[in-house]
């Protein structure tokens, strides 16, 4: 009995070192100050696109036209700054390294939930430590779409579920199924 007792102790250790290594994590992360990071090998007008276009500058995010009328050029040639400036953070030193320990947190938080998170629940997990701000929103976002599209994806809010972030190998259909067997079984009973 005892040694059953140990074992089931030792996994009650896991899980604590687990939830600190989590939680030093979230602690450790803040979104603006990544971003600030990441940019800082690009040229001032390309972080200030980038700042303009995701609204990390202080105020709202704007439009391709608003900022090209800044620069006096067309839209379009914002995009491509936009686009280039992606790209350039992608492939500058120390890129990696900044992104495997992002990256590490949200597959991880997602993970934790099955996958899939609706996006308040999710950003007030993840800048629970930076602040659940507008502009931390707004850095994180930058780096889920920019920065890490391949690992997970944004589902648009409808009728049935709210918008949520999920891993790119995670379907819904489960999240649906289980939606429909609830409503069925709340049907079947009247009430909740």
């Amino acid at each position: 009995m005892a040694e059953l007792n140990s074992f089931e102790n030792s996994g009650s250790i896991l899980d604590r070192v687990l939830s600190s290594q989590h939680a030093q994590a979230i602690e450790g992360f803040v979104p603006t100050e990544t971003f600030s990071a990441l940019i800082k090998s690009l040229s001032t007008k390309e972080q200030d696109v980038l700042r303009r276009r995701f609204g990390l500058h202080g105020a709202d995010p704007e439009t391709l036209e608003e900022i090209g009328s800044v620069y006096h050029v067309t839209r379009e040639r914002i995009r491509q700054i936009e686009n280039g400036s992606v790209i350039k953070i992608m492939r500058a030193k120390g890129y990696k390294d900044v992104i495997a320990s992002v990256e590490r947190l949200i597959l991880s938080i997602l993970n934790t939930h099955g996958g899939v998170m609706e996006e308040t629940l999710f950003f007030s997990e993840t800048l629970s430590h930076a602040g659940n701000t507008a502009e931390q929103q707004r850095a994180l976002r930058f780096i889920l779409e920019q920065l890490l599209p391949q690992k997970l994806s944004y589902r648009t809010g409808d009728t049935d579920i709210k918008g949520c972030w999920k891993l790119a190998a995670q379907s819904l259909d489960i999240v649906t199924s289980a939606i429909d067997l609830l409503v069925a079984i709340v049907a079947k009973k009247g009430s909740p």
